[in-house]
């Protein structure tokens, strides 16, 4: 299959040739045979333009209903203008157009018309269907913020078309001598101010031979109503295979914004905005082009790729300037700018948003626009919106969706708001909508985790999204450049995050070693398999705190050979899946290891040696740290970390060391240090397998871990690679 992305250049770009046809590949109809009890794909087909502001459906289902449109069902009750990104969000600022013949019926039970798919044709920028109650074809092409109907009516004095602004609080006006339907719905499922509403007008082409309005199911001769469910209702007099055009158009600004978007349309007919729809969606899907291959495959593809350029769909609008504007869903205010909505991060930040970076970039620069807007109004990022902040899902993805398309290059106008709002998210919760921010965030700051015993839902899955929302955000401060100690600070709580999930890991490894060599082995493979950062052994614990890892006591362990002979085939297996080594420490008191812990901040790989005063060798502290710098000529790692080593004679050397920590304290007691270097060479694994090999055991007493790319040994160790070189040649002549 030849497949070509046409990323490069500016948007929108036209297909690459005249015979490429995609939006011709698409089924909107694709996934629409779903119900509540059995979801499979709810969706509905969607006739509008790529993030259009207004989207339109068939309905068949009732009013409210999320399932607007069903497969299997058989009626048409109206043409829905819908803003439903999800049946189980719903919908927001719809109201529908019906025609009728015969009576002049409102009811939408009672106005529903048979239909068969046979007579129906569903394209993104098209659709028609043949009512068969009313022997009336319907068609509906649109633009982003308005749309062209034309109704083919058999002959007779009662042709009407149904305007109906739904429930929860409308209203219809008639005006016959602009031969125009103008009113607001302001049904809704939430998000919204309470001044929230969607204007609407629609422009017919004809004049009135009747009109009519509704007002909670009563009709009445009065041209205008305002009720819980109002609507109108307007007649012709047709010949058979007359069409009525209708120009609708609607606005979450005002009804005078309304008529500016109906300008759209302008004086353009039917055909002529079909076959721009058309050319428009052909421009967004041909930036992939596949010409090869199972041809239901690529109507897969495409139908796919036009779903994933629908949402999230736009939210603003042009003022008489020409300058982009939006009603705010927010604080019910008229604002400046971008604004995009009806998407939720915790669905679409792995895979839509960088398909947006990387194929309709200047798209999602409006949208990461929209999003600081929606931070300025709201105090937040959105996680749910629709159109303004939802209850639903878990996480704080818009870090995901923000940092990602900023490190693609994505970039808006106002990066220190951009950034402080990530900041912010991170350390609070919206005090309505709990979904947005962090539910759990206090805890999550505290523990490195949110508790399940707190009355917070999810509370697993939240942690996880925090955690790699954290790494998001440094990456982002990195990219920044923000001051070293904010990154190292952001470092330091993204890996105390971890360190409460790398604890499974140490109790999955706790105690192993007492086991056969054949069983450890085959649970380290099993651990290997879960593809963990961190693997260890015996046992270890998270410092109050300070959230970092500590040794744990490790007392009365099994000292033989068959332990030492486990340990050495381990390195083995360990280094066959990429786990490399990382440090040789001594074993210390409780927080000893987090004082040098260099791994965790700097992200390189070092060689460490403990206090001696803290081991069982402590006779031995100035013969070993003579004996030490002996060995480092020897060997060569990315950098050494001394603790409590002021006697041995650096100063000789100092033009190749770095300096990296220096603290004095009076005397040298047991789990104490007093100076701390770092001193640059290379990683140890060969001396390692060294010792594997001239079968050097473990002596009494050792004891070591795996840590999250290696292991760390015990001064006992040292002492054995020490001895080992005095007895042979030296470590570096034996690589």
């Amino acid at each position: 299959m030849l497949l070509l992305l046409c990323c490069l250049g500016a948007f929108p770009a036209a297909a690459s040739s005249g015979d490429f046809d995609p939006v011709e590949l698409v089924n909107p109809l694709m996934g629409s045979q779903s119900v509540h009890q059995f979801s499979a794909g709810n969706t509905y087909p969607a006739v509008a333009t790529p993030w259009g502001m207004n989207f339109w459906t068939p309905q068949t289902g009732k009013m409210g209903d999320g399932w607007a449109y069903t497969y299997t069902d058989t009626r048409i009750r109206g043409f829905k203008q819908t803003h439903q990104p999800s049946p189980w969000i719903n919908d927001y600022g719809q109201f529908s157009l019906m025609p009728v013949t015969g009576a002049p019926e409102f009811d939408e039970e009672r106005r529903a018309s048979w239909f068969g798919h046979k007579a129906e044709t569903s394209k993104p920028y098209y659709y028609s269907v043949y009512l068969a109650e009313y022997d009336v074809v319907a068609e509906i092409t649109p633009t982003d913020r308005a749309a062209v109907f034309r109704f083919t009516f058999p002959e007779g004095d009662d042709s009407y078309v149904v305007v109906d602004a739904f429930d929860k609080g409308s209203c219809v006006k008639i005006e016959p001598e602009k031969r125009r339907v103008t009113g607001y719905t302001t049904r809704n499922s939430g998000g919204v101010p309470d001044n929230f509403r969607n204007w609407f007008v629609v422009e017919f082409d004809r004049d009135f031979e009747y009109t009519a309005t509704f007002a909670d199911g009563e009709r009445s001769e009065a041209l205008e109503q305002q009720a819980g469910h109002a609507g109108g209702i307007v007649g012709f007099r047709t010949r058979r295979g007359e069409q009525v055009t209708a120009r609708v158009a609607s606005s979450f600004i005002s009804p005078e914004q309304a008529l500016r978007n109906l300008q759209e349309v302008g004086e353009r007919g039917f055909d002529e905005v079909c076959a721009a729809a058309k050319q428009r969606w052909n421009d967004v899907l041909g930036r992939i082009e596949i010409r090869e291959g199972d041809l239901d495959h690529r109507r897969t593809f495409y139908t796919c790729l036009y779903r994933s350029t629908l949402f999230p769909r736009k939210f603003y609008e042009f003022d008489a300037q020409g300058r982009p504007c939006h009603y705010s869903p927010y604080n019910g205010e008229v604002l400046p700018g971008y604004m995009y909505t009806d998407t939720g991060f915790w669905d679409t930040f792995r895979c839509l948003f960088p398909l947006l970076n990387l194929v309709y970039p200047s798209v999602n620069r409006e949208i990461q626009e929209g999003l600081v807007n929606a931070y300025r109004e709201s105090g937040f990022y959105p996680e749910w919106a629709s159109p303004g902040h939802r209850d639903c899902m878990v996480g704080n993805n818009s870090a995901s969706v923000v940092a990602d398309a900023y490190l693609k290059g994505v970039r808006v106008e106002d990066t220190a708001t951009l950034y402080r709002g990530l900041v912010d998210g991170a350390n609070k919760v919206h005090p309505s909508v709990r979904s947005t921010g962090r539910w759990g965030y206090d805890y999550y700051n505290r523990l490195g985790y949110v508790p399940y015993d707190v009355g917070i839902r999810e509370n697993a899955a939240r942690t996880l999204e925090y955690a790699y929302d954290d790494w998001c955000i440094y990456r982002m401060a990195k990219a920044l450049g923000r001051p070293h100690n904010y990154k190292q600070a952001q470092q330091a709580v993204s890996l105390a995050r971890r360190a409460g999930f790398d604890n499974l890991s140490v109790d999955l490894m706790f105690g192993l070693p007492n086991q056969s060599r054949e069983q450890w082995m085959e649970t380290l493979r099993h651990v290997i398999d879960l593809k963990a950062d961190h693997i260890s052994c015996y046992g270890l614990k998270v410092e109050e705190g300070t959230k970092l890892w500590t040794y744990k006591d490790c007392a009365n362990l099994p000292d033989d050979d068959a332990q030492a002979d486990m340990y050495f085939y381990a390195v083995q297996t360990l280094e066959e899946f990429g786990y490399h080594q990382y440090e040789i420490s001594n074993f210390a008191k409780d927080g000893f290891i987090c004082r040098h812990n260099m791994k965790y901040w700097t992200g390189d790989e070092y060689l460490g040696f403990g206090p001696c005063a803290a081991s069982d060798f402590a006779g031995k502290r100035f013969t070993i740290q003579a004996d030490l710098q002996k060995y480092l000529d020897g060997v060569k790692t990315k950098g050494v970390i001394l603790s409590e080593c002021d006697t041995i004679p650096l100063r000789e050397r100092a033009g190749e060391y770095l300096m990296l920590r220096l603290r004095t304290v009076d005397g040298i007691e047991e789990g104490e240090y007093t100076k701390s270097f770092l001193l640059p060479f290379e990683p140890l694994q060969k001396v390692l397998e060294k010792l594997a090999k001239n079968d050097l055991c473990v002596q009494n007493g050792s004891r070591w871990r795996l840590t999250p790319k290696g292991f760390m040994l015990s001064n006992q160790v040292i002492l054995t690679l020490l001895e080992a070189q005095q007895r042979s040649k030296p470590l570096a002549q034996r690589r």
